[in-house]
């Protein structure tokens, strides 16, 4: 859930900082057999297809989308209603099986 929550951090932060007009958010989750499948989407009014960078060592900002790249399990950007949507996916493990009761 930690990874996730960096993500959607990371693409909500990128949409206000680089994008305009009115930002949303959406989350879903889809279970499936052995685990369950989280996507996220993001959109805002900006047309500009988010690039990941390469910035400097010492830099302070510039690396989010490279860490949704190295933890999503699927990337994307989208055209949306009237901007954009970057979205990503993400498996979950499934639960381990409670242990019954003796």
């Amino acid at each position: 859930c930690d990874d996730i929550v960096l993500m959607v951090d990371e693409l909500v932060a990128n949409a206000v900082l680089h994008g305009y007009g009115p930002i949303g958010l959406r989350l879903t989750i889809d279970s499936a057999v052995g685990g369950a499948l989280v996507r996220c989407e993001v959109s805002d009014a900006s047309t500009i297809v988010p690039r990941p960078c390469d910035p400097a060592a010492d830099a302070e900002s510039g690396r989010g989308l490279l860490l949704v790249t190295a933890l999503a399990d699927e990337l994307g950007v989208r055209p949306g209603g009237f901007g954009k949507v970057v979205w990503f996916t993400r498996k979950l493990a499934a639960r381990p099986a409670a242990a019954p009761l003796p």
